[in-house]
């Protein structure tokens, strides 16, 4: 007869292992559907495709982003963050941005690596990502089968809202500070709340960089979501005199008409031709004046809709300017990093990403407070679990 010790110590070897096998089997279905997401050919990529097709975004648009969602989630990063984050997942409710692609598909697989519950609320410009990334999670079983769920209501649906809350521990919500303000009011006291307010991001061009280089890859952070998203760099700081800043930004205006038959700009959101008329007279206003026989400060596109392609406007040195949509970019001369490091302080919102071209200074660069910094064409493609994070939908303490 075997000693009862022996049997505990089997019995624990023997959970280790079936752990260890649930662990295990999570990161090889997490890994095979994120590369579902990569593949143009996959049934996911399909119906993305097929229900997207008449939304604001560009079929082109539409392609590059899904490649972009989950662009580094293979099989090793899979291993990695179910065995740091696998068993401690919570229920969380997803509050979704409309702003941009995306994150309906990475808060998936974000819940996914900690074994978490997940309601998807998707907003009121696009709800297919959130039902497809549901169904593929069916279709992949255990343990993602039955752990993600799309659900949507429209603003100031109370009672759908209110059965939401007590369905979950946690809120991870995406949008203006004023409707993450609303969100926490409302929210019971016994759930938490993550936020993901407003931020901007900038561009900055050093010295030594080669122009038509960083302003090609510029374009690309510029025409993905048409600068409605936080990582688009809506003020571009070119390090040197304003003859360099003019004649970054007239390469930076080719790169966008060239872009734009590429990845075409979205169809203008009510009241943009109002708000993008407006806009361009303010630029028009503060942009420099050319030098005689010099480049260029001031470059608008075609109209389409009655909304310019894109706007570029090379303007004093001073705080960023954020307006949020319509490929609208303000690129001002920089002395110094040190002086840029003002105007951020002094304009008081949250910095998101730097994208940089050439060498800029890191040390100077950490000085200015960014959550992100990294070079220009990528600032659209953060790494897996930047935004949001496997750790907001994880039990408190991991």
């Amino acid at each position: 007869m075997p000693e009862a010790g022996s049997e505990r110590s089997s019995k624990v070897r023997s959970t280790k292992v079936d752990l260890y096998k649930d662990l295990n089997a999570r990161a090889e279905l997490i890994a095979r559907g994120a590369a579902e997401w990569r593949d143009r050919r996959s049934w996911v990529r399909r119906e993305a495709r097929e229900r997207l097709r008449k939304g604001a975004w560009s079929e082109p648009v539409v392609e590059a982003a899904l490649e972009a969602a989950l662009w580094d989630l293979d099989l090793p990063t899979a291993e990695r963050l179910v065995g740091i984050f696998g068993g401690v997942g919570t229920s969380a409710l997803v509050i979704l941005p409309g702003n941009v692609l995306g994150p309906a598909v990475v808060s998936a697989y974000c819940a996914a690596v900690t074994g978490s519950r997940a309601i998807l609320k998707a907003g009121s410009d696009e709800r297919q990502l959130a039902e497809i990334v549901e169904q593929q999670f069916e279709s992949l079983g255990p343990p993602l089968a039955r752990t993600v769920q799309a659900r949507y209501w429209r603003g100031g649906d109370l009672v759908a809202e209110a059965a939401a809350f007590e369905d979950v521990s946690r809120v991870i919500a995406f949008g203006e500070d004023a409707t993450i303000a609303d969100i926490a009011r409302r929210a019971p006291a016994s759930v938490d709340l993550v936020a993901y307010g407003e931020a901007y991001s900038i561009g900055l061009v050093g010295a030594g960089a080669p122009v038509d280089q960083v302003a090609h890859a510029a374009a690309f952070d510029v025409c993905m979501f048409d600068q409605r998203g936080c990582m688009s760099p809506q003020t571009i700081y070119v390090a040197g005199p304003r003859q360099r800043a003019a004649v970054f930004a007239r390469a930076l205006a080719l790169k966008l008409a060239e872009l734009n038959r590429k990845l075409p700009r979205a169809h203008p959101a009510l009241g943009e031709a109002e708000a993008a008329a407006d806009l361009v007279r303010r630029m028009s206003a503060s942009a420099f004046e050319p030098e005689p026989g010099g480049t260029e400060t001031f470059i608008v596109g075609p109209l389409r809709d009655l909304v310019p392609d894109f706007v570029v406007a090379v303007e004093p040195f001073g705080e960023p300017r954020c307006a949020g949509f319509g490929r609208a970019v303000s690129v001002r001369p920089l002395r110094s990093t040190a002086e840029l490091g003002g105007a951020i302080r002094a304009f008081g919102r949250r910095l998101d990403t730097v994208g940089t071209g050439g060498d800029v200074g890191q040390e100077a660069l950490a000085s200015l407070g960014a959550l992100r910094v990294c070079p220009f064409g990528e600032m659209q493609r953060p790494p897996f679990g930047y935004r949001p994070k496997p750790s907001d939908f994880a039990e408190p303490g991991i």
